[in-house]
């Protein structure tokens, strides 16, 4: 094949630059690859003329531009200048030469990987993250708006109206951050839902929970709590009932000086 012949092969003007011989090389072979074209023979045999014409000129160009150095199936070189241009060269060599159907099988594949490995390391690591939330028994009931802060950020969660007296709401992707990008676990709210007057401003509250026999509340049996302040010990009514909600008072001590409640949910057992 002569040199005015591969000009002609590739749809462009004898003596056109390089940049132009690649372009137009690019669009036909794209157009004629004979994987996109199954169903045309035809394109078979064109695909191999523009392949000849090309590499013809190719070692044409090589021979006319000293120093310039071109290869196929890479793109020419070029300076990398940042990660996002190395990014576009990689996007522009798999648009040309990659098949869309292998480009998209490639990218469901990526996909299903980055799940599996999202699932194996919210089972190793704790993406998955509680916290726990107090409310009082009016905010409760009527519902509302709360701000939530974890360990890397605030926001507002709305809470929808409620008589229970603990619930659980799970935020999607306010957890912890996965190693892949992009990707976070949930947020576990555990919310407790307290009397009235239980909670004030600068009030520090502790939440426990402890199940005593309905015959040591009968008999009137001093029952002992575990606090961080250590042991406090206490009586409630005989009248108590299960899931009862009492004010245990701080006892005096290095902590003193702070507003504590211990808030005790009583769990009767008959």
């Amino acid at each position: 094949m002569r040199i005015p012949d591969c000009y002609k092969a590739l749809n462009i003007p004898p003596g056109a630059d390089w940049d132009e011989v690649k372009r137009s090389y690019r669009v036909l072979a794209r157009r004629y690859h004979p994987d996109l074209n199954r169903d045309s023979p035809g394109h078979e045999a064109r695909f191999k003329t523009i392949s000849q014409a090309y590499n013809k000129l190719e070692r044409h160009y090589k021979t006319l531009q000293t120093g310039r150095v071109v290869r196929r199936p890479s793109p020419p070189a070029m300076t990398v200048k940042n990660s996002s241009e190395v990014a576009n060269a990689l996007q522009r060599v798999i648009d040309d030469y990659i098949p869309e159907k292998t480009r998209r099988q490639v990218q469901e594949w990526t996909e299903r990987m980055k799940q599996h490995l999202f699932e194996f390391e919210r089972k190793v690591f704790p993406l998955d993250v509680e916290k726990a939330v107090t409310l009082d028994i009016a905010t409760a009931a009527a519902g509302g708006v709360i701000k939530v802060r974890t360990s890397s950020e605030n926001f507002q969660v709305k809470i929808p109206a409620t008589t229970q007296k603990q619930i659980e709401l799970l935020i999607p992707e306010k957890g912890g951050k996965s190693f892949i990008k992009g990707r976070r676990g949930d947020l576990i709210l555990k919310i407790r839902v307290v009397p009235g007057g239980v909670i004030s401003p600068g009030t520090t509250n502790f939440f426990y929970e402890m199940t005593v026999p309905r015959e040591n509340i009968d008999i009137g049996r001093v029952l002992t709590l575990n606090t961080i302040q250590g042991q406090i010990k206490f009586f409630v009514p005989r009248g108590t009932l299960d899931g009862q909600t009492f004010v245990l008072k701080a006892k005096p001590g290095s902590l003193a000086a702070l507003k504590i409640n211990h808030v005790l949910t009583l769990h009767v057992a008959s």
